[in-house]
């Protein structure tokens, strides 16, 4: 067979492999939609979409005595009371949230249905769109289809992009955003033609209307284009492509400034403060998604995990630049300082070794934290690898953009107190700067080593290592919710287990934990009772009435008032392991006459 024949039936293999992997992509996007926890912020987007805002659900339910399972669910369905207007009115009274894709869901469900499925799949076939965003993106940056076909892959087996592809949520619109104003963007400064300038223009808007973060990363594509050696012919368009996009948007501008302490009191929890080493934690979390959702054991400590894929990190790059500066040392120094080296060598094996034996970690945690050193040090050097080898204004755009987001928020994480930068969600900039690099990376060595068999079968092995890994960490969230995306909501399934087994439960909430009462209300049977008090002698009229009273995640002030009332106890009933300090994991407590 001719060399040419080889190359075809290479190309047609690439070509297969490519298509069965784009499949289970899709697969994993559209599989157990029903199955995943329904958790708060999907029940606030049910909420809004059906018509009803926060303090209408909370007034509503005080005004009524006991509700049962499907007046809850009645706040999460499409009712002929509530049309579109209600919609967008609900709308106007979060306006943290942009409203497009709530529209758009609203929409999409009185055409097919209300049901969870419906409402997830909308999530589900917006996120196909970031397929062809991306290919479309990585072709206006670097002009090479191999690498447009490798991102392509990667991001269609990421674990973090399949999870949120099943959210209802407007996480997948808003990356399918971010893709088309940056190709849209490239395609304008390398065209210059105004129909360029207006797909830019249109995506912009697209991104403003789908998420306020897109503020930023239209910023960031600001100061990109400042760097641009072109700059001056390109000033005048941008600025007024991005003027137009702006008063297209005042509309939702206005209902912002009008309403600004509502949207303050709306991201309060933004601004509670966080640990520094947890949220060191959750960055490097936020890159490991992009490849792998690596198992931890349940009894695992997180920052331990964290100090042990930081030393594995740091003790794994000076073992290699030690090795690799061994052959240009060893015909230049003494045998006794080869000796010395040796030794340093292995004394430093030794201790590295016996820091992670003192963090105590189990066999699963300890080859999941391998496996993200693995990933660490790969995104390092292609990011590395992108700045040194990619022309200039291939890597500042692909900086530029993974700065977009991290920077911003840690600034005022770090001047005003908060947690904006520690939310995986929020960083979506972020995670599709590295997944870039990292495609341009393997892209770039396999064309160059396809003529050296060795070191095309390494960097074939590392290419199906990280698409390995993505589809196992797709398949194992396939019956699960994982925690960064679940959350507080993570433990529905085994609270809704200890109050099924009642034959007469009484679930009691307040206010602060309705939507979380909301959430649980759909794996609960239609026995299960439901009443919001305010007060805590409110419970004494049900005492006779029903056994257990079970309460969600009872405030510290309703525990205090409790605990003096000599009639009554509270006892906790079920509690979740922190995986973090300060984090807000649903509680059950029972409350007992004494």
């Amino acid at each position: 067979m001719s060399s040419f024949q080889n190359q075809n039936w290479s190309k047609l293999l690439v070509t297969f492999i490519a298509i069965a992997i784009l499949s289970l992509g899709v697969f994993f996007r559209f599989a157990n939609l029903d199955h995943k926890v329904f958790w708060i912020d999907e029940v606030a987007t049910a909420v809004r979409v059906s018509g009803y805002s926060i303090p209408e659900v909370v007034e509503d339910l005080q005004q009524q005595d006991l509700v049962t399972r499907s007046d809850l669910l009645t706040y999460q369905q499409l009712t002929p009371q509530r049309n579109l207007g209600h919609t967008w009115q609900a709308l106007t009274s979060s306006p943290e949230h942009a409203p497009l894709y709530f529209l758009l869901t609203r929409l999409w469900l009185d055409f097919w249905g209300d049901s969870i499925t419906t409402m997830r799949s909308l999530s589900a076939y917006l996120s196909l769109l970031i397929f062809p965003s991306l290919y479309w993106l990585l072709t206006e940056l670097f002009a090479q289809a191999l690498v447009s076909w490798l991102g392509v892959v990667l991001i269609s087996v990421s674990p973090f992009y399949a999870a949120y592809a099943q959210e209802a949520r407007p996480y997948s619109l808003w990356t399918v955003a971010i893709l088309l104003m940056g190709a849209s963007l490239l395609r304008a400064f390398r065209l210059g033609r105004s129909q360029d300038w207006v797909w830019y223009g249109l995506s912009l808007i697209l991104g403003l209307y789908t998420s306020l973060l897109s503020v930023f990363v239209a910023a960031f594509q600001g100061f990109y284009l400042l760097l641009l050696p072109n700059r001056r012919k390109l000033l005048k368009p941008y600025f007024l492509t991005s003027a137009i996009a702006l008063l297209c948007f005042s509309p939702w501008l206005w209902v912002i400034f009008s309403k600004l302490q509502t949207l303050q009191d709306n991201t309060s929890w933004l601004r509670t403060s966080m640990d520094l080493v947890v949220m060191f934690a959750t960055w490097i979390g936020t890159v490991l998604l992009i490849f792998g959702d690596l198992p931890l054991s349940p009894e695992a400590d997180l920052v331990q995990v964290v100090i042990a894929i930081v030393a594995t990190l740091l003790f794994s790059i000076l073992l290699c630049g030690l090795v690799s500066r061994w052959q240009s040392w060893r015909n230049a120094v003494s045998r006794v300082l080869k000796y010395l080296l040796a030794t340093g060598l292995t004394l430093v094996l030794v201790v590295g070794l016996h820091l992670i034996k003192q963090l105590d970690l189990d066999l699963v945690t300890l080859i999941g934290a391998l496996i993200a050193v693995i990933i660490l040090g790969f995104a390092g050097y292609a990011l590395f690898f992108l700045v040194k080898n990619s022309q200039r204004s291939q890597s500042l755009f692909v900086i530029s953009l993974l700065l977009s987001l991290p920077v911003p928020l840690l600034v005022n994480d770090l001047v005003f107190g908060g947690q904006s930068s520690s939310s995986p969600r929020y960083l979506i900039p972020y995670q599709l700067g590295i997944l870039i690099a990292a495609a341009y990376t393997l892209g770039y060595y396999f064309p160059q080593h396809w003529q050296d068999l060795k070191q095309a079968k390494v960097w074939t092995l590392i290419t199906m290592f990280f698409i390995g890994l993505g589809i196992f960490s797709c398949q194992r969230n396939l019956q699960i919710s994982p925690i960064y995306l679940k959350s507080r909501n993570v433990d529905n399934p085994a609270i809704a287990k200890i109050i099924n087994q009642q034959s007469q439960p009484l679930v009691l909430f307040e206010p602060i934990s309705a939507f979380d009462t909301l959430s649980l209300s759909h794996l609960l049977r239609s026995q299960v009772k439901f009443k919001l008090i305010e007060n805590y002698l409110e419970i004494k009229e049900h005492l006779d009435s029903f056994e257990p009273i079970y309460i969600v995640s009872p405030s510290p002030t309703f525990k205090t008032e409790l605990a003096q009332d000599q009639q009554l106890n509270l006892q906790p009933v079920f509690q979740a392991k922190l995986i973090t300090p300060g984090q807000f994991t649903l509680e059950l407590w029972k409350v007992e006459q004494q």
